[in-house]
C-alpha cells in the first residue's frame, strides 16, 4: 500500500489557456509539471514520470530544441531541474506516456526497474518526422535498461472501481498502482489508480490540462486536434473520467499540469488527517 504521495513540481511549460480550456485566457501562462514520488510499504520508493531533467535540450536536434526552448519550456526550467527526484534512487519508475515533459529526465534518474506501455513499439517504428509530430524522441529512452511493459502485468476489470468496460494493469501485484489506458492525448498514455492508506487517488496525467474540464465540462479548443494523438479519443477519455468523477466525487483526481487539482488533493488530505500528501517545489 502507498503511505505517502510526494507531488514534485519539476518544471513549468507555457501555453495559452484559450486552447486548453473553454473560456480560458489568451494570455500565455505557466503550467506546472508534476511528478509523483510514492512511498510503498513493500516496494519502497516509486516514481511516476520524471519531467524534462537538466540535459533534455542538449539531447535534441537543433529544430526541436528551438521549439521546446523558445515556445514551450519556461525560462525558469534550469532552476527547477535541480529537483530532489534526480538525487534519489527509486525501486520502480513508471512512465505515463512518452512526451518529453514526462520522460525527458529519465537518464538523470537512478532506478532499479522501469515500466511503461508496450505502445512505445508503435512510436519506434514510425518515421522521424512522424515521431516529431507525436512529440516523441527515441533518444530520451535508454537503449539498455531493466524494463518491462505495463501490459505484462496481470490485467483486471476496472468495473469494480467504477470504470465500466475498461481494463487496468496491476503493476505491483497488490492493486496499489493500477495503470488504465487512456491514449487519446498521446500514444501509450495510462492514468493511475492509486490505493493509499487514506483511500484511493487517481493520477489523471494529461487526460485534461485542467480539472475544470473534468468537473465542469470546460473542454479544450478543437484546434488541439493538431497536437494530440487522437482528438476523438481524447474527448472520449475526458467524458469517461468526467462521468466517473460524478459518481466518485470523494476520490480526488490529480492532473499533471493543473495546480487547482493539486489544491483539491491537498484539501482531501487534510480532511483525512493530513501528512500523506506532500507538495514539493522541485
Amino acid at each position: 500500500m502507498i503511505t505517502t504521495i510526494n507531488v514534485v513540481k519539476v518544471a513549468h511549460a507555457r501555453q495559452r489557456p484559450f486552447f486548453t480550456m473553454s473560456g480560458g485566457s489568451w494570455r500565455r501562462q505557466k503550467y506546472p509539471i508534476y511528478c509523483l514520488a510514492l512511498q510503498h510499504t513493500e516496494f519502497g520508493q516509486l516514481l511516476i514520470d520524471v519531467g524534462y531533467g537538466q540535459q533534455f535540450l542538449q539531447r535534441l536536434a537543433r529544430f526541436p530544441r528551438y521549439i521546446y526552448q523558445h515556445l514551450i519550456m519556461d525560462k525558469e526550467h534550469g532552476q527547477l531541474a535541480q529537483s530532489s527526484i534526480y538525487q534519489a534512487t527509486f525501486d520502480h519508475v513508471f512512465l505515463s506516456h512518452f512526451h518529453p515533459d514526462h520522460l525527458g529526465g529519465l537518464s538523470e534518474v537512478k532506478y532499479q526497474q522501469l515500466k511503461y506501455s508496450h505502445d512505445v513499439e508503435q512510436l519506434m517504428q514510425q518515421s522521424r518526422l512522424a515521431q516529431l509530430r507525436k512529440g516523441f524522441f527515441k533518444e530520451l529512452l535508454p537503449s539498455i535498461a531493466p524494463h518491462s511493459y505495463f501490459e505484462d502485468a496481470n490485467s483486471l476489470s476496472m468495473a469494480a472501481y467504477g470504470f465500466d468496460n475498461q481494463l487496468g494493469y496491476d503493476l505491483l501485484g497488490d492493486q496499489s498502482i493500477i495503470a488504465i489506458p487512456m491514449a487519446g492525448h498521446a500514444i501509450g498514455q495510462h492514468i493511475f489508480y492509486l490505493q493509499t492508506s487514506k483511500g484511493p487517488v487517481v493520477f489523471g496525467v494529461d487526460v485534461a490540462w485542467h480539472i475544470e474540464t473534468i468537473q465542469q465540462q470546460r473542454m479544450p479548443h478543437p484546434v488541439t486536434r493538431l497536437i494530440v494523438h487522437n482528438y476523438q479519443g481524447m474527448m472520449a477519455n475526458i467524458n469517461q473520467l468526467s462521468r466517473w468523477h460524478q459518481q466518485h466525487q470523494n476520490i480526488p483526481i490529480l492532473l499533471s499540469h493543473c495546480p487547482h487539482s493539486l489544491a483539491q488533493l491537498m484539501e482531501w488530505d487534510q480532511v483525512k488527517g493530513g501528512h500523506r500528501i506532500v507538495n514539493q517545489e522541485g
